[in-house]
């Protein structure tokens, strides 16, 4: 198998208002997909599943593994098995817990007012995809690693065609290897320069360590640029949208006391990863069903948030959920250790947001971002007011 012979794409998350029949389905030779909630769970809470990359230098062909950007995949935590994948967590899990999120609150509302300032002085129509809601987690992140406000566009769009490799055709992975070479020089000299003068920030702290090899501590911060600008965004733009469309969402949300869940409400529907791509660890049975040694296991999180035997009226916008265990940030293992930075977020944009925009509307229809696994919107065009109400 040559890099391009397969075009990934989206395995068809069951609509609103239609659920399968079975918690898991036979999608093709060795291929299967989970979109019941409670085995979802289950699978990725236990040990029997693989992420679907791991080893991929070691399974696939020599031509696969001079690709560069499939090398930097290899290191990224979130294709690394153990004993790795615990060592790299631990070394970033303390940046990232609730109670680091909640030192980083005066940053969020820094930034979150800087980007209402300068959207406060431009068009009545502006894009909320590529002027709010990716550059929110650009900048908070990149404040985080250490990387300077001139460089940080450009670390985004080579970060973003690295994502673009998953669809494994020729010019995406062509595109992504460039952009891989690219970025591993950029970090590259970060590390040299931290290891020369240390400063505050999270690669001083990984180099200083001395836990994990360079070629690791590159793999973490492009991965952190990744999950934190394009999935904490992705999900902004859907909740914008549904803020949009929806007025007891929008209610809830510019109410102090209901904003976190509504939020938490909102990330069940609109998960920003729609699938979780894993293999079988090894042979399992689930009751009529055998998944072989190495299948492919495509954990549809959209279909397992809209189960209807976890969520009554699965389909409808119901905060007041309790439990509302979603599997919006994965679970087990590779649980994602930002989630309470992405809430943080959330939570102080939106209702910025709305409170100094409240008549915004659609300027078109959204466009939906295309990509095998993740979901949100490309491109979110916002009337934010009336041109003679300036």
């Amino acid at each position: 198998m040559k890099p391009g012979d397969v075009a990934m794409r989206g395995s068809g998350t069951a609509p609103a208002g239609r659920f399968p029949a079975r918690p898991i389905q036979v999608v093709g030779e060795a291929h299967f997909r989970v979109t019941g909630f409670e085995l979802a769970t289950d699978l990725l809470r236990g040990a029997r599943l693989r992420p679907g990359i791991t080893g991929l230098a070691d399974r696939e062909t020599a031509e696969w593994a001079r690709y560069p950007v499939f090398r930097l995949f290899e290191d990224m935590i979130l294709f690394v098995g153990p004993p790795r994948h615990s060592v790299i967590r631990s070394r970033l899990h303390s940046w990232f817990t609730p109670a680091a999120a909640g030192e980083l609150q005066a940053l969020i509302d820094r930034v979150c007012d800087r980007i209402l300032a300068t959207v406060r002085t431009t068009a009545d129509v502006i894009d909320f995809a590529a002027t709010v809601a990716h550059v929110l987690p650009l900048e908070v992140i990149s404040e985080l690693i250490g990387i300077p406000a001139p460089d940080r566009p450009k670390i985004a769009k080579r970060a973003d065609m690295v994502v673009q490799a998953m669809w494994h055709t020729v010019t995406e992975v062509n595109r992504a290897n460039g952009a891989a070479v690219l970025l591993d020089r950029y970090f590259r000299q970060l590390i040299a320069a931290r290891r020369a003068a240390p400063a505050a920030d999270l690669t001083s702290e990984l180099v200083a360590d001395g836990s994990l090899s360079d070629d690791e501590i590159i793999a973490s911060l492009v991965f952190l640029v990744i999950a934190a600008t394009f999935t904490t965004g992705d999900f902004l733009t859907s909740a914008m949208v549904m803020a949009v469309r929806n007025q007891e969402f929008r209610r809830r949300v510019l109410d102090g006391n209901t904003v976190a869940a509504s939020v938490e409400e909102a990330l069940r529907l609109h998960p920003p990863i729609a699938h979780i791509i894993r293999n079988a660890e090894e042979r399992i049975e689930l009751g009529s069903v055998v998944v072989p040694a190495g299948a492919l296991i495509d954990v549809d999180v959209a279909a397992a948030n809209r189960d209807p035997a976890q969520f009554p009226r699965p389909d409808e916008f119901r905060p007041d959920r309790v439990p509302n265990r979603s599997l919006s940030f994965s679970l087990g293992a590779h649980y994602c250790c930002g989630w309470a930075l992405g809430r943080a977020e959330a939570e102080t944009l939106l209702p910025k947001f709305l409170r100094a925009f409240p008549d915004i509307r659609l300027a078109g229809e959204p466009l939906p971002k295309r990509h095998p696994f993740q979901q949100g919107f490309q491109r979110v065009s916002l009337v934010l007011r009336e041109a003679d109400a300036r």
